[in-house]
């Protein structure tokens, strides 16, 4: 403790105090200028789980189950990389920092929007809810300018879609528009632009599937994704049936018992949480 009643230890004092004040500037004016990160950290969810994630500057995240982010925020840049799985974005504006999702060999840049990143591992698919973003493989420079002095066109400043694509290196840039999506395969190519229902794609949110003309075994990937029990195909021919209808994520049995009514196929429990799936004639 000090003793106020020696010269020597009232000057301690007072040079402790001003260290300390220095240090509280210090400390304050790097957490406000980004130095020091307000977001770094991985966030996961299990299979059949979901979360909701809001950042320091806003933005919220929803990941899908079964996926995984690292979230790092600096002065310069938000930079989410998807490890896996899939999760949607709504950005706070900040023109000064712009937003960068990395996925597989895609790179999503967007200043405030809502858009959709979906990472399978074998490709990544890029669905835009509103606002504008740009799509570019990994090893393509951005072709947007300098978002400190130029911020993102508005929509209403944008062409269609589908002729806003550029090239960097040789390599295919695209702008996309609300309704758009586009996916980045492992190569890094891109493929054309599609215009979407965005509602559906986006009925993960609410705990939904929805399927409309959906090959059988494109839906049986995506049921598959919400549960243990896991679904497989035992005849080919039946890989290209197309379904229809919206079922509650995890709710195999319902997924089931519509296949049974609508196609009649053959149901067949196997060992390990697998069901398997063929027609009549198989069984």
């Amino acid at each position: 403790a000090f003793n106020f009643n020696r010269l020597g230890d009232i000057d301690a004092w007072r040079a402790l105090a001003a260290a300390s004040v220095v240090l509280f500037v210090a400390g304050w004016f790097g957490v406000n200028s980004g130095f020091f990160s307000l977001d770094e950290g991985r966030y996961t969810t299990a299979l059949g789980e979901q979360l909701s994630v809001t950042l320091a500057d806003g933005s919220t995240i929803r990941l899908n189950t079964d996926s995984s982010i690292d979230v790092t925020y600096s002065e310069h840049e938000r930079r989410v990389l998807l490890r896996r799985g899939q999760a949607s974005f709504d950005v706070a504006s900040d023109k000064a920092r712009p937003f960068v999702v990395e996925a597989g060999e895609g790179i999503v840049t967007a200043v405030g929007t809502a858009f959709d990143v979906y990472n399978n591992n074998q490709a990544v698919t890029v669905t835009l809810i509103e606002g504008i973003v740009e799509v570019r493989p990994r090893n393509a420079a951005s072709a947007l300018p300098s978002t400190t002095t130029h911020p993102l066109p508005s929509v209403t400043d944008a062409t269609d879609s589908k002729m806003t694509a550029s090239t960097s290196g040789g390599r295919a840039i695209a702008k996309l528009r609300p309704g758009d999506q586009i996916s980045i395969g492992p190569s890094g190519g891109l493929t054309p632009i599609a215009h979407v229902n965005v509602a559906r794609i986006m009925a993960w949110e609410n705990g939904m599937i929805d399927l409309q003309n959906t090959p059988l075994r494109d839906a049986i990937l995506e049921v598959n994704r919400y549960s243990k029990t896991k679904l497989a195909l035992v005849d080919e021919d039946l890989a290209d049936v197309q379904v229809s209808g919206i079922f509650r994520v995890g709710n195999t049995d319902n997924f089931i018992r519509a296949l049974e009514t609508r196609f009649g196929l053959q149901v067949m429990r196997s060992k390990g949480n697998r069901i398997l799936l063929g027609s009549a004639a198989t069984g």
